[in-house]
């Protein structure tokens, strides 16, 4: 039997809503319409405005489509931040 706490399902509510906000900061930043997006990855409009309102999960390959589309990394569009590189000696 599996048990999900009621924390990790508000978990998965605000990761969802933090990255459809970066989704959409990201179009904006590049002047780009939803329209325009969705022609560019093949999912629909009310699709993106599903995922950019936190509805709809987004899926791992429209996350790497967002990552080749407005050149930032796949972990920035998840979480918000980019990877820190390990010290090199």
């Amino acid at each position: 039997m599996v048990f999900i706490t009621v924390r990790a399902i508000i978990d998965a509510i605000l990761l969802r809503i933090e990255t459809g906000e970066r989704v959409k900061a990201l179009r904006k930043v590049n002047n780009m319409s939803v329209k325009a997006l969705a022609k560019q990855t093949g999912e629909g409009t009310f699709h993106w405005k599903m995922v950019e309102l936190g509805i709809r999960d987004m899926t791992a390959y429209n996350c790497l489509r967002l990552h080749e589309i407005f050149n930032v990394s796949a972990h920035y569009i998840v979480t918000g931040k980019e990877f820190e590189k390990p010290p090199t000696d």
